[in-house]
């Protein structure tokens, strides 16, 4: 068997060289870093309202980056009556969303209806519904509200 010599000095320069060299290859292979992607943006959720002279009321709500799914979309009009307590007047639903969507939901009113609303205010929320229909707000941050449209076609009630 023979061994490994250097012309000077025995084993130890060759061995130092070839460690060396293959501490260069390792680290010329090694894969380099990827770099971290962005950080999702935070969650949102905004509110549009309008009406038209058939009074006619559309709410739409959009809202994005919340934790969910199996989720229930409820889009509220509400009648600002000037009073600390607000009266909620119809709800619409969405079921089976995700924490990112959107939709829009329509209530009929009446020109010139029962009792006309003077302001109005719409909210839109994300929550669960439970087997009899009853939804329960779960993600309260996706709350987003519009407040207080006049109500320039006295539109009042009945609401379909």
């Amino acid at each position: 068997m023979r061994s490994i010599r250097g012309s000077k000095g025995g084993w130890r320069p060759v061995a130092g060289a070839l460690l060396a060299s293959v501490a260069a290859l390792v680290a010329n292979v090694t894969p380099a870093q990827a770099a971290k992607p962005p950080p999702p943006p935070p969650p949102s959720s905004s509110l549009t309202f309008s009406i038209d002279s058939s009074c006619l009321v559309s709410v739409g709500y959009t809202w994005s980056g919340f934790k969910g799914k199996n989720l229930t979309a409820e889009y509220e009009l509400v009648d600002h009556t000037g009073l600390p307590l607000d009266l909620g007047i119809a709800f619409r639903y969405d079921n089976g969303v995700s924490g990112t969507g959107s939709g829009s939901k329509d209530f009929h009113m009446t020109p010139n209806g029962i009792n006309p609303v003077t302001q109005f205010a719409a909210i839109g929320r994300l929550g669960k519904t439970d087997r009899i229909g009853t939804f329960t707000e779960t993600v309260p941050d996706a709350r987003a509200t519009f407040s207080y449209a006049a109500n320039p076609f006295s539109c009042g009630f009945p609401i379909t």
